[in-house]
């Protein structure tokens, strides 16, 4: 898929659009949305299913804005933060200034922090271990109690990780 702003190949995206108001920036957009992937470590292959639950935590690695001074901005950017806007609401007619936003992707081939819920699954897609084995990856999805995590960040990951601790220490 690509991200909806800056074009780019991706597995996962997150998006914040906000608007300057007299009170400050506003959120007036949030899209996240992840389609599934393969990962690859030392120990071997896993498919990351994003059909169920996941949450998408990804750092900002592309910003623009539509003020004045600055031009960071160009004209694809303008008219695809346009449509989203539109799209996500036909009766939305605001000006395009004083809007900003905040892309942040994960790419092919880039490190990333994966959890979810780990099940063993035989796929023709999936490598095997030797002849004799079926081929099978190791599955990672998420529950409603434990949504899959995708991140490009440790720091993140453990962030989230320490929420998800408190929350279960409450109950």
């Amino acid at each position: 898929m690509t991200a909806p702003v800056s074009g780019r190949p991706c597995v996962a995206f997150n998006l914040l659009v906000e608007r300057h108001t007299r009170e400050g920036w506003r959120p007036i957009l949030e899209v996240r949305d992840a389609r599934s992937f393969v990962v690859v470590d030392e120990s071997g292959a896993g498919l990351v299913d994003t059909n169920g639950p996941f949450v998408v935590a990804l750092d900002v690695d592309d910003r623009g804005s539509t003020r004045w001074y600055n031009s960071a901005m160009g004209a694809t950017q303008r008219q695809a933060l346009k449509s989203l806007l539109r799209g996500d609401n036909e009766s939305w007619t605001g000006a395009m200034t004083n809007l900003r936003y905040q892309e942040g992707v994960l790419r092919d081939g880039e490190t990333a922090s994966i959890g979810g819920h780990g099940v063993r699954q035989v796929s023709p897609e999936a490598p095997s271990a030797n002849r004799r084995a079926p081929p099978e990856w190791l599955v990672l999805r998420g529950t409603a109690e434990e949504p899959l995590l995708i991140a490009d960040s440790v720091q993140r990951a453990s962030v989230s990780t320490s929420v998800a601790r408190k929350k279960a220490t409450e109950t």
